[in-house]
């Protein structure tokens, strides 16, 4: 089992702040992120249709959402399942006396085993834009970025991270953290 595999991914992160933040902050190549709180494997209902459970749902002490799902089938990880994915979290992230302008910023990451769109780089972030304003973004705080699983250029952060997720090893891991929480796994 490696890291890429759903339930093997969920234990490694499941109400682990450090290891998931250090996933989050490694995907924006930022140390300013400070995750609050983490939990894997998460069902978000609804009473329209169809429900979806989440890999990993974590905030962030700016109360920012991110969804990370990790998938192995190209076909897991369509931009309509972003978009529904996207859909269902920011559904969930207000109470109902809350106001829309208290809607947190939400991340839908996806980290594919393939690179979703073939282009080679570590990850791709799609945004909403107004297209009759030269695609000026439309900032309603929805995100969605697929990390590319092939990129492997151990040389950078997001690179190790994925050369990690596709480890079987733990003694092959180069990120201390996420080395000791596989091998403590394992």
């Amino acid at each position: 089992m490696r890291m890429f595999d759903d339930t093997f991914m969920s234990a490694v992160f499941d109400r682990r702040k450090k290891e998931t933040e250090l996933l989050i902050q490694t995907i924006f190549g930022r140390d300013d992120i400070k995750v609050t709180s983490t939990k894997a494997q998460v069902d978000v209902s609804n009473v329209y249709g169809r429900k979806i459970r989440l890999d990993i749902l974590a905030h962030d002490s700016q109360k920012k959402a991110y969804n990370i799902e990790v998938q192995r089938e190209m076909a897991g990880a369509s931009v309509q399942r972003a978009r529904y994915y996207a859909a269902m979290v920011d559904a969930s992230l207000l109470d109902t006396a809350q106001q829309f302008a208290e809607l947190p910023e939400r991340y839908t990451i996806f980290i594919t085993e393939e690179d979703m769109f073939g282009k080679g780089i570590p990850a791709y972030h799609a945004e909403n834009t107004i297209a009759e304003l030269g695609g000026r973004p439309l900032g309603d705080g929805g995100h969605i970025i697929y990390v590319n699983g092939q990129y492997r250029d151990v040389n950078t952060p997001i690179g190790a991270l994925m050369h990690d997720f596709s480890c079987t090893d733990a003694d092959n891991i180069i990120t201390p953290m996420l080395r000791d929480r596989v091998r403590y796994l394992k």
